[in-house]
């Protein structure tokens, strides 16, 4: 990797809740189709743009579900 920005963060993130929470965080990484970026704050990190491509979503029980993505660090051109 070539110029300013040469260390790339990657974060697993996981949400737990119930099957509304969780159809809110689909749509919301649906809507940007791993394409456009959004704004995340790493823990004990400054804010940034970030991508998700993809997303798993498992069924916990007792209508609640946990939804397992990365969340990739993209640059402005």
């Amino acid at each position: 990797i070539y110029g300013i920005n040469t260390k790339v963060q990657s974060w697993p993130v996981s949400f737990r809740g119930n099957a509304a929470y969780t159809a809110a965080i689909k749509a919301f990484l649906d809507v940007r189709l791993g394409a456009t970026a959004f704004l995340f704050t790493p823990p004990n990190n400054p804010q940034g743009l970030y991508v998700c491509e993809s997303y798993t979503e498992q069924a916990m029980g007792a209508g609640m579900y946990t939804l397992s993505a990365t969340f990739q660090q993209v640059f402005a051109p």
